[in-house]
């Protein structure tokens, strides 16, 4: 394959009327990387009725029809996935070929995912700039099997997080703007290790502790969470690939209302969580 029979577009031509919610960040003759919305469900179950991102896929007749290849076609090219609530950039690949050599990427941590989100809580021991990793365990919560926590005989992860902003309004509302590097590929990986270091992130419905879930599904209509970025080596050439998408307006406008109402006075130190596992500075 060579790199000059690859066409980029700004946008689809597939695209129909009634799936125009999904934004095209990146396409050619391979793959494409697409800005899915919060609120969609990535893939189809018997569970839930409504207009997921495979069905976009089918409809916006993107990927070449394979039939030999199951997992390619079952999966619709979808080589990774997004929680509903979480938006964010999703690859997807067009052939068989390109599927597999993808989700080889994804298997041996050569892909590169960054989320930004905005959370519970200031890091007052770590400045704006700051980075911390946090390496501890997940697995299923034992008192909530359908939730994940970090256990200590759960699989290895580990997660950077870097602090571009604390917001101190007051005693009782404290937020932080952050960017998530997950190394490892654990289920609900950010919310879990966010949580676990009393930093849940905003609008989680799970994660947030009883009190703040009931205030999330009053005040957020979805977690505060989205994939802004995603480094990948393009399998047909082994250039280096780097999506980027800004973040929602929902977001925005949260930030927006922070900036505006945050002060620093009244911080104060206080000890670093230590139960969450290791960490480092």
């Amino acid at each position: 394959m060579q790199r000059n029979h690859r066409k980029e577009k700004a946008v689809s031509p597939h695209i129909s009327p009634e799936v125009v919610s999904v934004k095209i960040l990146y396409e050619d003759d391979f793959l494409l990387a697409v800005l899915k919305p919060a609120g969609m469900v990535v893939n189809r179950s018997d569970t839930y009725n409504g207009f997921t991102l495979q069905d976009w896929i089918e409809k916006s007749n993107v990927i070449k029809i394979e039939t030999k290849e199951k997992e390619f076609m079952s999966r619709l090219g979808l080589v990774h996935r997004l929680d509903k609530e979480t938006s964010g950039i999703i690859l997807i690949a067009k052939d068989a070929n390109t599927f597999k050599a993808l989700q080889e990427q994804f298997k041996t941590r050569t892909v590169e995912k960054t989320y930004t989100a905005i959370v519970y809580g200031i890091f007052v021991d770590v400045p704006d700039g700051g980075v911390i990793e946090i390496d501890a365990p997940i697995g299923r919560n034992p008192k909530n099997r359908e939730r994940f926590a970090v256990v200590e005989n759960g699989r290895t992860a580990v997660t950077e997080i870097k602090v571009i902003h604390n917001y101190f309004i007051d005693f009782s509302s404290q937020f932080a703007l952050v960017e998530c590097i997950p190394k490892s590929g654990r289920t609900h990986q950010i919310r879990v290790h966010l949580t676990a270091l009393s930093h849940p992130v905003i609008g989680d419905k799970i994660y947030s502790g009883r009190v703040r879930s009931l205030k999330n599904k009053e005040m957020y209509k979805r977690q505060y969470l989205h994939a802004m970025r995603l480094k990948f080596n393009h399998p047909a050439d082994g250039r280096r690939m780097d999506i980027k998408s800004e973040i929602p307006v929902d977001m925005q406008n949260m930030l927006d209302f922070l900036e505006k109402s945050a002060t620093c006075d009244g911080l104060r130190s206080r000890p670093v969580a230590t139960e969450a596992g290791n960490l480092k500075r």
